[in-house]
Order: C-alpha cells, then structure tokens, then sequence
C-alpha cells in the first residue's frame, strides 16, 4: 500500500522507488502509462528489460523505423526530450541522448520494448506476452518464470 495523493504519488513514481528491486534479466510488463524515454532508460540502467504498449503520444511509422527487424518490426531511436520536474538535472545529465527501442505491432495495439533481439524474442512472442498482462484480474507486481527466455523473472505492472 502506498499514498496515492500528493506529489510523488502518482504511478511513475511508485515504480521508481521499486528500481533497486529489480534484478539483472528481469522483464517489466506494462500499459502504455509506463512508456516513456526516461523510465526505458532508467529501467536499463537497472538492468532490466520491458514490454510496454505503445504511449499514445509517440508516433510510430514502420516505413521510417532504424532498422527493419520483419513485418510490423522493427529498431526505432528515440531522442532525450525536455527534463520533467520530477527528474534533478543531474540526472537528467546522465541519461542517454538516444536510446534505441524495438516496436512490434499486432492488429490492435504497438508494443514497444528493449528486447531487441529478433531471433532470441519472436515479434509473435512479444506480443503474446504483452497480451497475457491482460489475463490477470489483480492490479499489483507479480512474478513469473518465462519459459525459453534466459530471464529471471517477469514482473507486470498494471494501472
């Protein structure tokens, strides 16, 4: 349980203060709330992996991707925007001026994700995991050996 009003309260934050937490090889699933260059950035500096769906606000054209991985696949660069108020400029100073990330695309929905492998991660794999996030009716963290993939543990945030 957590304070869920007033600054610092909000979502972002509360995953924040779970970053020491995170281990080498642990994947973080969650909606499109979480994906933003600052926290895919933060979360590999922790060492950890995500699948996020897509943030409405980001514009993702496969035609113009960095690197063309397969059908609806593909590497993209983001670019470091503006500092946000939660964010000291130290550390602001210390995240990456590009960061590349994988987007993968099904019918309905743009996954984004830093497992950036095509072979090692199928697109239809991604996808699928994305989609076993909506599976469980519970709204806290949560841990699951994901089988085939060398990774410790998967770890969903929902909002």
């Amino acid at each position: 349980m957590a304070a869920y009003e007033g600054k610092e309260t909000g979502e972002q934050a509360l995953l924040r203060k779970l970053f020491s937490h995170l281990q080498d090889g642990d994947i973080l699933l969650g909606d499109a709330n979480f994906e933003n260059c600052f926290l895919l950035a933060l979360l590999l500096q922790a060492k950890a992996d995500v699948v996020f769906e897509k943030n409405g606000a980001r514009h993702i054209d496969f035609r113009k991707c960095d690197q063309k991985l397969g059908s609806k696949d593909g590497l993209f660069k983001l670019t470091r925007p503006v500092r946000p108020e939660w964010m000291s400029q130290e550390l602001y100073d210390q995240m990456p001026a590009e960061l590349v990330i994988r987007a993968v695309k099904n019918k309905r929905s743009t996954i984004i994700t830093t497992l950036l492998d095509a072979e090692e991660y199928p697109r239809t794999e991604i996808i699928a995991l994305y989609l076993k996030r909506w599976c469980h009716s519970f709204r806290r963290c949560w841990e699951h050996r994901v089988a085939g993939w060398n990774r410790k543990s998967l770890i969903c945030w929902t909002s």
